[in-house]
C-alpha cells in the first residue's frame, strides 16, 4: 500500500510539471519585454519620490480633500443663514398677551405678588363673615 501512495504522489507532481512546461511553451513566442525599471514618467524631470514623500504628498491631499469638504458644508450653512428671516416677529396671541400685562410693567415683582395674595386673602376673609 506504501507503494501505492507514492506512485499517486508522482503521478500528481508529474501533471504538475507538465502544466507548468506547457504554460512556459506558450509564453516562449511572446516578445513583450516591459522596461518598468528604465520608464521614465510624463515629466522626465521630476524626480522618483521616496516612500516619506509619497506619504507626505498623500496626507497634503487627504488634508486638502477634508478642508475642500468642510468649506462646502460651510458655505452650504452660510446660504441656509442668508434664507432665514433677519427679523423674528411675534405671533398676534403673544402681542395681545404682552398688552394685557401692561400693569406688570410699572410694579416689581415682589409688590405685584403681595398685592394678590392681599386681595386673595381679603376676598377670603369677606367669604367667611358673610358665611356667618
Amino acid at each position: 500500500m506504501r507503494r501505492e501512495e507514492i506512485f499517486d504522489q508522482f503521478k500528481k507532481e508529474n501533471k504538475i510539471l507538465a502544466a507548468e512546461e506547457a504554460a512556459y511553451r506558450e509564453l516562449e513566442d511572446c516578445t513583450f519585454q516591459p522596461d518598468t525599471y528604465e520608464s521614465k514618467r510624463a515629466n522626465d524631470d521630476v524626480e522618483q519620490r521616496d516612500l516619506y514623500e509619497f506619504l507626505n504628498d498623500q496626507q497634503r491631499f487627504l488634508e486638502y480633500k477634508s478642508l475642500k469638504s468642510l468649506k462646502s458644508k460651510q458655505e452650504a450653512i452660510d446660504l441656509e443663514l442668508k434664507e432665514v428671516k433677519p427679523k423674528p416677529e411675534l405671533d398676534g396671541l403673544s402681542v395681545q398677551l404682552v398688552n394685557m400685562m401692561d400693569d406688570r410693567r410699572y410694579q416689581t415683582t415682589h409688590d405685584r405678588l403681595y398685592a394678590v395674595g392681599k386681595e386673595k386673602i381679603r376676598t377670603k376673609n369677606l367669604q367667611s363673615i358673610k358665611e356667618k
